[in-house]
């Protein structure tokens, strides 16, 4: 068995080592690697390989699978809302805010896309925040969040979700790199198609 791990640990890292090589070839002079881009290939290495390969391995970085599932398994306290009435119920049974979160929460689980709803964020001055939903991204291994404006044409609302914006930015947390938006008014409410539109652009970094 010995000999069969390290003729197994030998092959994925000759796999490794040569697709570590075609990816800088097909690099321009001014471009370089990025830490997803390693995760990339630590990944599709190891699952190049025959699953009964995997089990001889030991992979130099957690495989994409086993990564994901443990995010996913992770528990907290979830929020408790002063004032504001939880009617609302996701396919997954979660207690949420309105019928837009649940939208959103149901379009992720019949995609088969992993989420946390609500999971607690620590930012920067220890300050704590609550983003309508998390997502990984399994190649950069660093979570996404998605917040949901419900009520945008709301001065007071809107208002208070700019200052929420910019504390986001302060944490290096920005728009259309690991924050990303939808929003609603009275007469403009969130619909399916947006939701896929986005979810079709990021699926591929979250499963």
């Amino acid at each position: 068995m010995a000999i069969a791990r390290e003729l197994a640990q030998k092959k994925y890292v000759f796999m490794l080592n040569r697709m570590a090589i075609q990816g800088m070839n097909s690099l321009k002079i001014t471009e370089f690697f990025t830490e997803e881009d390693l995760y990339r290939i630590y990944d599709e290495a190891y699952y190049q390989l025959s699953e009964g390969l995997r089990i001889l391995v030991k992979p130099w970085k957690e495989p994409r699978d086993v990564f994901l599932e443990t995010w996913a398994s992770q528990t907290y306290e979830p929020l408790e809302h002063m004032g504001r009435e939880r009617t609302q119920v996701s396919d997954r049974g979660e207690m949420m805010g309105s019928k837009s979160e649940v939208l959103i929460g149901n379009t992720f689980n019949r995609r088969n896309i992993e989420y946390h709803y609500e999971k607690p964020l620590l930012l920067k001055k220890n300050k704590m925040f609550r983003p309508d939903f998390t997502l990984m991204n399994i190649y950069s291994r660093r979570e996404l969040f998605w917040e949901h404006l419900g009520i945008v044409d709301n001065e007071h609302y809107a208002s208070n979700a700019m200052k929420k914006l910019m504390i986001y930015e302060q944490n290096d947390i920005f728009i259309n790199d690991r924050l990303i938006l939808t929003y609603e008014t009275a007469n403009d409410p969130l619909n399916l198609r947006t939701i896929n539109e986005i979810i079709d652009q990021i699926e591929y970094m979250l499963k």
